[in-house]
Protein backbone atom coordinates (compact mmCIF):
# COMPACT_ATOMS: atom_id res chain seq x y z
CA UNK A 1 0.00 0.00 0.00
CA UNK A 2 1.45 3.71 -0.41
CA UNK A 3 1.76 6.18 1.89
CA UNK A 4 -0.62 7.92 1.54
CA UNK A 5 -3.68 4.88 1.65
CA UNK A 6 -2.45 3.54 5.02
CA UNK A 7 -2.77 7.09 6.79
CA UNK A 8 -6.35 7.56 5.40
CA UNK A 9 -6.74 3.80 7.07
CA UNK A 10 -5.38 3.99 10.04
CA UNK A 11 -7.16 7.37 10.32
CA UNK A 12 -10.60 6.06 9.67
CA UNK A 13 -9.92 3.54 12.22
CA UNK A 14 -9.01 5.81 14.99
CA UNK A 15 -12.16 7.94 14.17
CA UNK A 16 -14.27 4.96 14.77
CA UNK A 17 -14.25 5.20 18.10
CA UNK A 18 -15.96 8.18 20.40
CA UNK A 19 -12.94 8.46 22.58
CA UNK A 20 -10.08 9.04 19.72
CA UNK A 21 -7.75 10.55 21.40
CA UNK A 22 -3.90 10.03 19.95
CA UNK A 23 -2.59 8.70 22.40
CA UNK A 24 -4.86 5.94 23.39
CA UNK A 25 -3.35 4.13 20.32
CA UNK A 26 -0.09 2.52 19.56
CA UNK A 27 1.59 2.91 16.12
CA UNK A 28 4.72 0.73 15.17
CA UNK A 29 6.43 -1.21 12.28
CA UNK A 30 7.38 -5.02 11.92
CA UNK A 31 8.40 -7.54 9.29
CA UNK A 32 6.44 -10.78 11.75
CA UNK A 33 2.90 -9.18 12.72
CA UNK A 34 2.31 -12.13 14.75
CA UNK A 35 5.52 -11.99 17.20
CA UNK A 36 5.15 -8.36 17.53
CA UNK A 37 1.06 -7.57 18.03
CA UNK A 38 0.17 -10.80 19.00
CA UNK A 39 3.22 -11.93 20.69
CA UNK A 40 4.93 -8.40 22.09
CA UNK A 41 2.17 -6.34 23.09
CA UNK A 42 0.03 -8.94 23.73
CA UNK A 43 -2.81 -7.91 21.70
CA UNK A 44 -5.21 -10.21 21.92
CA UNK A 45 -6.70 -11.04 18.35
CA UNK A 46 -10.18 -11.93 18.58
CA UNK A 47 -11.18 -9.46 20.93
CA UNK A 48 -8.84 -6.32 20.52
CA UNK A 49 -9.32 -3.24 18.26
CA UNK A 50 -6.50 -3.29 15.74
CA UNK A 51 -5.29 -3.05 12.23
CA UNK A 52 -2.25 -3.32 10.09
CA UNK A 53 -1.11 -3.06 6.66
CA UNK A 54 1.57 -4.30 4.17
CA UNK A 55 3.56 -0.68 2.74
CA UNK A 56 4.81 -1.04 -0.61
CA UNK A 57 8.73 -0.23 1.07
CA UNK A 58 10.26 -0.22 4.37
CA UNK A 59 11.02 3.55 3.88
CA UNK A 60 7.24 4.06 3.43
CA UNK A 61 6.56 2.03 6.55
CA UNK A 62 9.23 4.58 8.63
CA UNK A 63 7.49 7.13 7.23
CA UNK A 64 4.15 6.23 8.27
CA UNK A 65 5.03 5.43 11.68
CA UNK A 66 7.57 8.49 11.96
CA UNK A 67 4.04 10.95 10.81
CA UNK A 68 1.86 9.00 13.47
CA UNK A 69 4.59 9.61 16.43
CA UNK A 70 4.99 13.28 15.87
CA UNK A 71 0.81 13.49 16.03
CA UNK A 72 0.98 12.50 19.59
CA UNK A 73 0.46 8.28 18.91
CA UNK A 74 2.13 5.93 21.42
CA UNK A 75 5.09 3.98 20.19
CA UNK A 76 8.73 3.40 20.20
CA UNK A 77 10.81 5.42 17.80
CA UNK A 78 11.81 3.82 14.43
CA UNK A 79 10.98 -0.13 14.94
CA UNK A 80 12.69 -3.03 13.33
CA UNK A 81 15.86 -1.21 13.50
CA UNK A 82 18.58 -3.53 11.98
CA UNK A 83 15.62 -5.06 9.73
CA UNK A 84 15.29 -4.46 6.24
CA UNK A 85 12.22 -6.30 5.44
CA UNK A 86 10.22 -4.15 8.20
CA UNK A 87 7.30 -3.42 6.11
CA UNK A 88 3.97 -3.62 8.17
CA UNK A 89 2.65 -0.87 9.86
CA UNK A 90 0.32 -1.62 12.87
CA UNK A 91 -1.82 0.17 15.04
CA UNK A 92 -3.91 -0.45 18.29
CA UNK A 93 -5.77 0.92 20.62
CA UNK A 94 -4.42 0.71 23.77
CA UNK A 95 -6.33 -1.37 26.57
CA UNK A 96 -5.04 -2.50 30.32
CA UNK A 97 -3.89 -5.73 29.07
CA UNK A 98 -1.81 -4.69 26.16
CA UNK A 99 1.66 -3.84 26.34
CA UNK A 100 3.02 -1.25 24.82
CA UNK A 101 6.28 -0.87 25.98
CA UNK A 102 7.06 -4.33 24.61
Amino acid sequence: MTKQEIISKINSFMRSYTDSKRNLFYIGITSDIETRLFGAHKVEETTNEYVYYRANSEEIAREVEKEFLELGLDGGDGGGTGNNDVDIVYCFRKMFYTNPKA
